[in-house]
């Protein structure tokens, strides 16, 4: 019973996520189709760099959602390299929003 909060907040986030994810890519595909008129699958390199990114930036999303939960600095106790850290999955954050609506 006790990590039942810790799995309703973990569960409105991730599906949060998944619906944005979802959204970006519609809105992606959706403005590629204006342009050429036709619907292409993506190559499998943009998949491959679509996880390379989105990985990273799911890590970062759960630091700051564990650092906000323990009210601690998880899992760098250290606040400079929680920061650099951070900064380090922000932009690989940038990088599969920016692909996803490419």
């Amino acid at each position: 019973m006790v990590f039942v909060p810790l799995v309703w907040i973990i569960w409105a986030v991730g599906h949060f996520v998944i619906w944005a994810v979802q959204w970006l890519a519609t809105r992606g595909r959706h403005m590629t189709s204006k342009t050429d008129g036709v619907l292409k699958p993506w190559p499998i390199g943009l998949r491959i760099a679509l996880i390379g990114t989105g990985v990273p930036a799911v890590i970062g999303i759960f630091q700051v959602l564990m650092t906000g939960l323990q009210r601690k600095w998880y899992p760098y106790p250290d606040a400079r390299l929680w920061a650099v850290m951070l900064a380090v999955w922000l932009v690989h954050g940038a990088s599969f929003v920016g692909m996803l609506l490419r």
